[in-house]
């Protein structure tokens, strides 16, 4: 997308949802991210882990927070996560003044999250903006030091190209685009204009090399094992990068385990061939981890505007997706096509279809027991969250792409859109009565 200047860009932002303005501080807030770790003016004691390690932690942390935010809206844990690690990058700016700028885009995508939070109508937009603006700012016009020792700017085309880029995304599609589009870095935020950085001289930092490197690929880590990460607590971020490397080495030891759960196959919904996937791996890796993290966000949604804490059963079958979908991204963008990884593949396809077709049958049941769902107090929320009609189209078009069966897969397209339309009719009012 393009604007004639910052005051139009500034008036097309005042339109979106909050949750767009956090997800655009947060890909500025990345993008300026490698001022701070080349440890510019500060030599290569610090390049080495030395004394501004901390602000390293914090600005790390609230970008990482932000990010999770942008996934889980309106997650209480989240929220309060993003007011300690606004503080604590704040806080910690002041004793570095030669990182402020990055620092800067860190805890204003941090603050960005509280603001939009409590977004209740077009008068709140004034703190929301001015943390994004704020953000905005320092990826574009930073002033840094480059590795020979030279002052100069960051080059603000750059950045300001990459920033209006990512309003042609939605915020979680935005979670899987490159960080600058299938461009070069911006002068100044090279490599060769910054040096080695953190990542590669200290090997405390190698987790968050993986993160961040995939950030700027599109291509981001599970993110349950990135919101695990962002909610690690603040007195371990405060006791600095030990504390923090043993506490995601527990949290991964704790997914690995999650994932050793093997869950019963579903044979009869297993595809015969899989070859169309690994041939369009990058593709469908991406929608399905996409797809996980859309499901995810509206439940969150769902919880947020109901206040339940409990998914209502008919929703359990959706609300058990995300998993199947992410074993299904992660094979295909990091396995090697081999006949195991063929059969892996077969096997979590087929537990997708099963609960798939669960969904199915939890759909006909309300389909024809209507007015147990008018007298739901969550009927309408549901409309435009976990029963939405994108959703629901997003769901039925991946089913289609993975499963590998043309006439099963085009019926359960059908199905679910068709059930999902009980939602609209529920919540509009009008009677519905079982198709035949």
């Amino acid at each position: 997308m393009r604007f004639n200047g910052d005051s139009d860009f500034q008036a097309w932002l005042q339109k979106q949802q909050p949750d767009t303005w956090v997800a655009i501080a947060v890909r500025s807030a990345l993008r300026v991210l490698p001022t701070l770790l080349s440890g510019s003016g500060d030599g290569d004691g610090f390049r080495q882990g030395g004394e501004n390690t901390p602000n390293v932690l914090f600005s790390i942390w609230a970008i990482s927070v932000a990010v999770a935010a942008v996934m889980k809206p309106k997650d209480s844990k989240v929220a309060a996560a993003s007011r300690a690690a606004y503080r604590a990058a704040r806080g910690d700016s002041s004793t570095y003044p030669h990182t402020t700028a990055a620092t800067n885009a860190a805890y204003a995508a941090a603050y960005s999250v509280e603001a939009a939070k409590n977004i209740s109508s077009a008068t709140a937009w004034s703190p929301a903006h001015d943390a994004l603006i704020r953000s905005l700012a320092a990826a574009g016009r930073s002033r840094v030091e480059y590795s020979d020792g030279k002052a100069g700017l960051i080059d603000y085309d750059g950045p300001l190209v990459a920033q209006w880029a990512d309003c042609d995304f939605t915020p979680a599609e935005m979670m899987h685009q490159p960080l600058w589009h299938g461009n070069e870095p911006s002068i100044g935020l090279r490599p060769a204009d910054l040096g080695p950085t953190l990542f590669e001289t200290d090997p405390r930092f190698a987790f968050f090399a993986r993160w961040y490197n995939g950030m700027v690929r599109g291509g981001p880590l599970p993110w349950d094992l990135q919101e695990r990460v962002a909610l690690i607590p603040e007195d371990t971020w405060e006791g600095g990068a030990d504390a923090v490397v043993a506490a995601i080495e527990e949290i991964e030891r704790e997914l690995e385990a999650e994932k050793a759960v093997v869950e019963k196959r579903a044979p009869e919904f297993e595809p015969f061939h899989v070859a169309h996937l690994f041939e369009n791996r990058t593709i469908v890796s991406a929608g399905a981890a996409s797809l996980s993290a859309t499901i995810r966000m509206e439940f969150e949604r769902f919880r947020a505007e109901t206040g339940l804490n409990q998914t209502p059963d008919l929703f359990a079958p959706l609300e058990n997706l995300p998993p199947v979908l992410d074993r299904i991204a992660d094979i295909l963008k990091n396995e090697k096509r081999t006949a195991t990884t063929e059969q892996m593949l077969r096997e979590e396809i087929g537990r997708l279809n099963a609960r798939v077709v669960e969904l199915e049958n939890a759909l006909a049941d309300a389909r024809s027991e209507c007015a147990k769902l008018h007298s739901q107090s969550w009927k309408k929320v549901a409309a435009w969250t976990v029963g939405s009609a994108n959703l629901f189209g997003v769901l039925a078009a991946a089913v289609w792409t993975v499963s590998g069966d043309d006439v099963g897969a085009r019926k359960r397209l059908e199905t679910l859109l068709e059930y999902r339309t009980v939602f609209d009719e529920v919540s509009s009012g009008k009677s519905t009565a079982p198709t035949p």
